[in-house]
């Protein structure tokens, strides 16, 4: 199961949100890149970078942060938020992301994701799957949608993509454990690997999420708030690292 530190940008900082609303939870750094590098040099293979401000307006607002991230650290880098076109996804991907991660227009047309997957190759793209209590939400998880959270499974399944992230946005930034509801109805249905983000706090989650067979984990309240040890959780369960 591999450990994802996650790298969360807005307004050019680095910062942890409760449930994603802005003015929530916590500044970790004015400085992502340095943050970024830390991760890498205490082990991590690969990061989680989201445009916070691109995911709520629909086109990457901190291109150049994110730039500097993919210049500076030589693990893998995911990279998501606002990314609705084509052309954006290239654009990411020719700055050094290994995976784009794609959400709003995906869930809004189909059509958009297998385009995707013939321009860049479906082995470079995540489908990130937020809910919150049970609905589907886009746009920065503003704007509820009314997709069966399974219909979107059974797309993905057909289409064979890198994988799909799982956010449950009720728990995200709260540290209030995971979601294990909505982690078994996308398991039970899932073909591609599974990655969970949202709610975890303690090595005992992290276990549940292990036994369930999650792919990846993208944690980041509980590194910045320290109620996980990076390095132990990754010697624990990344064995890539």
């Amino acid at each position: 199961m591999e450990i994802i530190p996650s790298v969360d940008i807005s307004n050019g900082v680095c910062v942890k949100l409760i449930q994603g609303r802005l003015g929530t939870g916590i500044i970790v750094s004015k400085d992502p890149v340095n943050i970024a590098k830390r991760w890498e040099e205490m082990g991590a293979k690969r990061l989680h970078v989201v445009d916070l401000d691109g995911a709520k307006c629909g086109t990457l607002q901190n291109l150049d942060v994110i730039a500097k991230i993919l210049r500076t650290v030589n693990c893998q880098v995911e990279v998501g938020g606002g990314i609705r076109t084509v052309r954006e996804a290239l654009k990411v991907v020719n700055l050094g992301a290994r995976w784009v991660i794609v959400s709003t227009r995906a869930m809004l047309d189909f059509s958009f994701l297998q385009s995707l997957a013939r321009a860049l190759n479906p082995s470079r793209l995540l489908l990130s799957l937020d809910v919150l209590k049970g609905k589907v939400m886009v746009e920065g998880w503003e704007k509820e949608v009314n997709i069966d959270p399974v219909s979107v499974i059974n797309k993905v399944n057909k289409n064979r993509i890198a994988g799909i992230i799982i956010t449950s946005i009720d728990k995200e930034g709260t540290l209030s454990g995971v979601n294990l509801d909505l982690i078994n109805l996308i398991l039970e249905e899932s073909r591609v690997p599974v990655y969970y983000a949202g709610g975890v706090s303690s090595v005992g989650d992290l276990d549940l999420l292990y036994d369930l067979g999650i792919a990846g984990v993208i944690i980041g309240m509980a590194l910045y708030a320290g109620t996980i040890n990076f390095k132990e959780v990754l010697a624990r369960y990344d064995s890539s690292s």
